[in-house]
């Protein structure tokens, strides 16, 4: 069951990966490098932003909806939403300093209030999905909300020339994103909902799990910086030419870490929390070796995969911005590895509850992905925000690995028949 799981869910990734390579080869080939850039940059203020919304706060609640029945996975869904509604009411306001910055153009301000939301809800129903263990019905859920609208926008631009811009982009954002809310609410339905109106909204719950949560929101702060930081170096120090030529890159070094996630980790990931939390030590052991085999092996041959196939890509665009700045491709590669590498003990800490390691470990990361943009940016370009990018990732998966061993070493000297 788990494999055929895993296999329409790497089909349905596929086809969602697949979608966005295609919205990249198109900008690529009928849009300007600043067009590129644009986007880039949008897409990466919207992913940052929703962790403002989110808060992080669905790492605590999974926890909370895999220790209870299904009974009681309704209140807990509804008291995730009603903190979400107040988020919005301090939030939204604040993001207007994205565009008093001038990080995006004013004229952008709409589509992106509009896309945020939509993508926030959808991304938090996405999660609830993978939670409960329905990994096809979520990844449905993503294809329409990632996949299915660029096969449209595409081939409509492709037709007419006067949709080949980014407004295009926009509206099939927005529509997807609204496609895949619709189907995830089809989906929660099916849950126990009669009587809630009745019980109250746990306040003191939702206080805890933010006070739980905070820690994650700093470590996901800190690693979605660590990912996001080299563009606006690169913005700052170039222009969004060069952000374009990078973010075409990375979307290519993506598909590892996007397949891998999907086909392997969010599979496994419900199933060795589980096992942990019932205390089945020896079926979280050979879970968490099968995912640090599995994905690593993955990542490794698509890596080899994606650095054929960027060569004939290269020729047939015909593109010398793309085409002179390839080799970074490798680093990028090389990073996509070592991120994968790093969630096996990461998990390891998550299940443990050692989440201050997590945090520290993030922290750290940050911190030498700030310092490698500053001092190699500047010179070199490119090539040195995407070798900020790997020293960074390649400081996280040792930290953590070397954590795990220090933890289990005290677990081992506390208990001896405990957790190996």
């Amino acid at each position: 069951m788990m494999a055929r799981s895993g296999l329409y869910s790497v089909a349905l990734r596929g086809l969602t990966l697949a979608s966005k390579f295609l919205l990249t080869i198109f900008m690529a080939r009928y849009m300007t490098p600043e067009d590129l850039g644009v986007f880039g940059l949008f897409s990466t203020i919207i992913y940052i932003s929703l962790l403002l919304l989110s808060l992080d706060f669905y790492v605590f609640n999974a926890r909370e909806l895999l220790r209870v029945d299904e009974a009681g996975r309704p209140r807990l869904i509804r008291d995730q939403l009603v903190l979400f509604a107040l988020v919005y009411v301090l939030a939204l306001p604040a993001l207007l300093g994205i565009f008093a910055l001038d990080l995006l153009p004013w004229e952008l301000v709409g589509w992106f209030y509009l896309i945020l939301l939509l993508e926030h809800l959808s991304q938090e129903g996405y999660r609830l999905l993978i939670t409960l263990s329905r990994p096809v019905a979520a990844n449905v859920a993503l294809f329409l909300r990632q996949g299915a609208w660029i096969y449209a926008a595409v081939a409509l631009a492709f037709f007419v020339d006067d949709w080949r811009d980014l407004t295009i982009v926009w509206i099939g954002w927005a529509i997807g994103s609204a496609l895949g809310i619709v189907l995830i609410v089809r989906y929660l339905l099916d849950l126990p909902w009669k009587g809630l109106a009745s019980v109250p909204v746990n306040w003191i719950w939702l206080w805890s799990g933010l006070r739980n949560a905070l820690i994650f929101l700093l470590a996901s702060s800190s690693l979605l910086l660590v990912t996001y930081l080299d563009r606006f170096f690169l913005q700052a120090y170039f222009d969004e030419g060069t952000v374009g030529v990078y973010v075409f890159f990375n979307q290519i070094a993506n598909v590892v870490q996007t397949f891998v996630n999907t086909g392997i980790i969010m599979i496994l990931y419900p199933r060795i929390l589980s096992a942990f939390q019932a205390g089945d030590y020896s079926g979280y052991r050979t879970l968490m070796r099968r995912m640090a085999r599995g994905s690593i092996a993955a990542a490794v041959i698509l890596a080899c995969g994606c650095a054929v196939a960027v060569v004939p890509l290269l020729a047939w665009l015909d593109r010398p911005a793309f085409g002179d700045a390839m080799p970074v491709i490798w680093i990028m590669l090389v990073t996509a590895c070592v991120s994968i590498a790093s969630l096996g003990p990461y998990y390891a800490l998550y299940v443990r509850r050692r989440d201050r390691l997590i945090l520290a470990a993030h922290g750290a990361a940050l911190a030498v992905a700030v310092g490698a943009n500053y001092l190699l940016v500047p010179t070199y370009g490119i090539y040195g925000a995407a070798a900020a990018t790997l020293f960074a990732f390649l400081l996280l998966a040792l930290l953590q690995a070397a954590m795990v061993v220090v933890v289990d070493a005290r677990r081992q000297m506390d208990a001896p028949t405990g957790l190996a």
